[in-house]
């Protein structure tokens, strides 16, 4: 886990950090081809989400960070207990945002901009040049664009993490 950015020094999108299994493949490509730079996290081995960078504060110290063409790219829990916390925790600091979950991951990934997101159809052409290269490790990525979703499957009325206010040690 923990925050890496990257930037567009033609490096693999993950600089200091090491893409762990191919859901992180995934959100690395993902991210690389929605903007110049990237943030990300991954959950925390065998728990929830690391609460800390999901909460108010931590996404902008994160927001400030990145350039205006920069993306965070995060990859947390679908059935996390606190999926409609961080959901309106992302919400409230970038606005609309793209979730992306395949089926019987487990996961979701979170892309999100400061400067607004790019529409679907505009990540067809990069996902077509890196499909050949991927094939071989069972990865479709023509299959991404289409489940990139902005609309909220979340309870949008859920209250947002901060310090002050943080579920996680009372859902364990």
């Amino acid at each position: 886990g923990g925050l890496h950015i990257a930037g567009d020094d033609g490096g693999d999108g993950v600089a200091g950090g090491t893409v762990v299994d191919r859901f992180d493949l995934e959100a690395a490509l993902l991210g690389k081809h929605l903007g110049t730079e990237m943030a990300g996290r991954a959950g925390a081995e065998g728990g929830e989400v690391q609460p800390v960078v999901a909460r108010l504060g931590g996404l902008q110290e994160v927001s400030q960070i990145l350039t205006p063409d920069g993306v965070l790219v995060a990859n947390t829990f679908s059935s996390s207990r606190l999926y409609d916390y961080e959901s309106v925790t992302y919400q409230a600091v970038f606005g609309e945002f793209f979730n992306f979950k395949t089926a019987g991951s487990g996961n979701r990934i979170i892309l999100a901009k400061k400067q607004g997101l790019p529409a679907v159809a505009s990540l067809n052409a990069p996902a077509r040049q890196l499909f050949e290269r991927l094939r071989p490790y069972g990865i479709n990525l023509l299959e991404y664009p289409a489940q990139l979703s902005t609309r909220p499957d979340w309870d949008v009325d859920t209250r947002v993490l901060t310090d002050q206010y943080s579920p996680a040690n009372l859902l364990n």
